[in-house]
């Protein structure tokens, strides 16, 4: 794995993934499920380790099961595309790398950094001493962790259409491509956003998390940067990190409302 993000994006060439099952006659089939059969087989391999987040020492042995599952059934399902088939890509954020829209037909194509899988909301029970700011906050995912929250953020937001287009081995680790539907339009600037989640039921906790009570669910990362307004009365929260609160994550979250109010 390279030291740094350039070293990545050196390694990565321009050609065509067109190969991928994701354009084939059967990708129809394969985007309706790609991302619900790769979260189960990451999930299946760890013993459902990403159900919450462990210690580190448990979440590298888990990461090692996932991917090494996850490389053989992309193997098995033509889903690999070597590094030097890759198009060119472009320095994302601290998740994914991109490729240029204008080559991608419509869609957006994300390449996770890795060797971990995107990031996934924490909670810190010990700081409930402090302000409700410092009691959540986001780390390093496992595979199962990340399919988890693009399928939920398909089902919350429909307009966001993340699909699973394959993966790239690079070494011991593996990185996921995915394609997102691309949400023309601008970023929303902050009172917009705060004025739609206000009236979905949102409540705001702290610094770009949110959480709606009546479904137990959170939104993290919901930054003007990750958040598109299309000309119409929805906004497409395209790169924004929910989750179904349950357990400790969700008593901490109702116990935040509580010390909001």
């Amino acid at each position: 794995m390279p030291d740094n993000h350039d070293d990545l994006l050196q390694s990565f060439r321009q050609s065509s993934i067109e190969r991928l099952p994701w354009f084939s006659g059967s990708a129809s089939s394969f985007r309706s499920r790609g991302i619900t059969d790769a979260g189960e087989i990451s999930r299946r391999a760890s013993g459902d380790a990403g159900a919450q987040h462990g210690s580190p020492a448990h979440q590298s042995v888990a990461l090692i099961q996932e991917t090494v599952a996850l490389r053989t059934w992309a193997a098995d399902n033509n889903l690999l595309i070597r590094e030097e088939n890759l198009p060119t890509l472009h320095k994302g954020g601290r998740e994914h790398h991109t490729l240029d829209p204008q080559t991608a037909g419509g869609w957006i194509y994300k390449i996770t950094i890795g060797p971990e899988f995107g990031y996934i909301p924490v909670c810190h029970p010990k700081r409930q001493f402090r302000d409700v700011c410092h009691w959540f906050s986001t780390e390093t995912g496992l595979p199962s962790q990340y399919f988890q929250r693009l399928l939920l953020l398909n089902e919350l937001f429909p307009r966001c259409e993340t699909q699973l287009a394959g993966f790239v081995s690079r070494g011991e680790s593996l990185h996921a491509i995915t394609a997102q539907r691309i949400a023309w339009g601008q970023p929303a600037d902050a009172n917009r956003i705060s004025s739609w989640l206000l009236s979905h039921g949102f409540l705001f906790m702290s610094a770009w998390t949110w959480f709606r009570p009546t479904d137990q669910i959170a939104l993290f990362d919901v930054m003007e940067k990750n958040v598109m307004e299309c000309g119409d009365p929805d906004l497409v929260p395209f790169d924004v990190i929910p989750l179904r609160c349950e357990g400790l994550f969700l008593e901490m979250m109702l116990a935040a409302v509580e010390r909001l109010s």
